[in-house]
């Protein structure tokens, strides 16, 4: 495939504010809930979206994680 012939990417980042719920969790069980709850409802609209998830431990600002 030439450079022409590409689909341009794209990266959006996406700053969250969560929950106290969400802060009580594991990573683990964070990226467990990213990637069985929200990422597919993402998918679903885009089916060649992927992800990486940044757990920042935030926890008294206006953002708590980021989503990339």
């Amino acid at each position: 495939m030439t450079a022409e012939e590409a689909e341009p990417t794209v990266t959006a980042f996406m700053l969250v504010k969560t929950t106290p719920e969400w802060l009580a969790l594991t990573v683990e069980e964070r990226v467990e809930a990213f990637t069985t709850q929200v990422l597919p409802v993402i998918q679903s609209k885009a089916k060649d979206v992927t992800s990486r998830f940044y757990d920042t431990e935030f926890y008294s600002t206006r953002v708590t994680d980021v989503w990339v």
